[in-house]
């Protein structure tokens, strides 16, 4: 018996297996005529059936019942090696999959890495560089002005003030791409409330016992309720979305929920979106549920490992 279901460990002589075999009924494999079972225990667990079959018009004589009934008495170690054998296999099978989904797993996050860091690397040049280069080059040229032109080298200088402001700005602009200032110095909440504050969408956040958390579990939560809630608004047509945070002395729940079209999720292609936020979310050791319904709307519910930073939480509920 592997879990409560029969399986065939072995049978004599050599062959393919009888009608009685590893997908039969265990109480269903004496209903043979002239075919014998007897249950094989081990430390009063049943671990299988051991079952014999009579030669036609030959019963079993009374030796041979004895040394049946021996047997199936013997045989509970046996078959507790060959359960062992067996569910050792179906966890080795277990862990080879869930090693290949965290290599796809991993790879799609190195992808997604690439990806943004091409991008960034393209705004880079594209802007704040721009701004940089013009800046580094009328600074120069005030200074070959300063001598001969003093006013016009002023007036050169007094405008880089504004190229300035704008590189500032510019800089500004990316790193807030990269990592939110206001999670970095408020926190999960503010940052939510300030990002969900002036979207198309209505957007309720309530929050409940949250502190602060460790960087990567504050950005991985951050980054994907902002990719829920882009999901919602974009795919789901959703009018209002719902964000309730949670925490507790052993997780740190995130659940976002909205009144958009749903799905169904055993036959709809959920596209990258949801594989970003599963990969991020299993990054930092935590579980991602989802559960939507056509036309009822979806829920996205993860859950992280509650790695606390020494401040004070937030209020029971806000």
């Amino acid at each position: 018996m592997v879990g409560h279901r029969p399986t065939l460990a072995a049978s004599w002589p050599p062959g393919p297996p009888t009608p009685a075999g590893a997908d039969t009924p265990a109480d269903t494999l004496a209903d043979a005529p002239g075919r014998r079972s007897l249950p094989v225990r081990h430390r009063g667990d049943q671990l299988g059936v051991l079952v014999v079959q009579e030669r036609p018009n030959r019963p079993l004589t009374s030796l041979e019942q004895r040394l049946f009934a021996d047997l199936a008495a013997q045989a509970g170690l046996v078959l507790r090696g060959a359960r062992l054998r067996a569910e050792l296999a179906a966890r080795a099978r277990e862990l080879s999959r869930r090693a290949d989904e965290l290599r796809g797993s991993l790879q799609r996050l190195v992808d997604v890495q690439d990806d943004k860091r091409r991008l960034l690397e393209r705004d880079i040049h594209d802007g704040a560089q721009q701004h940089l280069v013009a800046l580094a080059v009328n600074l120069r040229l005030a200074e070959t002005l300063a001598p001969q032109a003093p006013e016009r080298s002023r007036r050169l200088l007094v405008a880089q003030h504004g190229a300035s402001m704008a590189a500032i700005d510019a800089l500004s602009q990316l790193s807030r791409g990269i990592y939110p200032p206001l999670l970095a110095d408020a926190g999960l909440e503010a940052a939510l409330r300030a990002a969900t504050a002036a979207g198309p969408t209505s957007v309720e956040v309530v929050t409940r016992n949250v502190a602060r958390y460790d960087r990567t579990i504050e950005a991985a939560a951050y980054f994907a309720c902002l990719e829920a809630l882009q999901n919602a608004a974009k795919h789901a047509g959703a009018r209002a979305i719902r964000v309730v945070l949670e925490g507790s002395s052993h997780s740190l729940t995130c659940t976002v929920e909205d009144d958009g079209t749903g799905f169904d999720t055993a036959t709809a292609d959920t596209g990258r979106g949801l594989a970003n936020m599963r990969d991020r979310v299993e990054s930092v050791g935590g579980t991602l549920a989802v559960r939507a319904v056509p036309g009822a709307g979806t829920r996205v519910r993860f859950e992280l490992p509650p790695v606390a930073r020494d401040v004070e939480p937030s209020s029971p509920e806000s």
